[in-house]
């Protein structure tokens, strides 16, 4: 099995803690019990590995997003920076990673998550589910 891009399941969400996640990395809404309806992920259940975007930046930060990245039972924070026109040809968009967070007693290693980043960026393109573009040209800056 390889990424897909789905809405995910009341089953899943509780299996992989999405909305523990959702607290975890969206501070605005820690403590409340508001959860997104219909949320979407970029899965492979096989490597039990998910992505999900969960906040984006305002104004000159707009282009940042904080993203939820599940690596087999380990709840890790990646900050992704996309880039597209005018910077970029047009139907081509870049993902720049700025920062990884992990667990302090995590043996993950940054190299060995790129990767797997890129494969799950590469799947999610501009916006997942959402806006499936097939001409669109992902690359990346790391």
């Amino acid at each position: 099995m390889s990424f897909i891009n789905e809405y995910i399941s009341e089953e899943d969400v509780k299996n992989y803690g999405v909305k523990e996640a959702w607290r975890r990395i969206s501070p605005g809404v820690a403590g409340s019990d508001y959860f997104p309806s219909e949320f979407t992920w970029t899965v492979d259940k096989e490597k039990d590995i998910y992505f999900i975007p969960m906040v984006s930046g305002r104004e000159e930060t707009s282009n940042q997003k904080i993203c939820a990245l599940w690596w087999k039972g380990t709840l890790l924070s990646v900050t992704l920076e996309k880039f597209g026109p005018p910077e970029l040809a047009p139907n081509t968009i870049r993902w720049d990673l700025t920062y990884i967070w992990k667990p302090k007693d995590s043996t993950i290693l940054d190299e060995d998550i790129k990767p797997v980043l890129r494969e799950a960026l590469l799947t999610y393109g501009a916006r997942g589910i959402y806006k499936q573009r097939p001409e669109l040209t992902v690359t990346f800056g790391f």
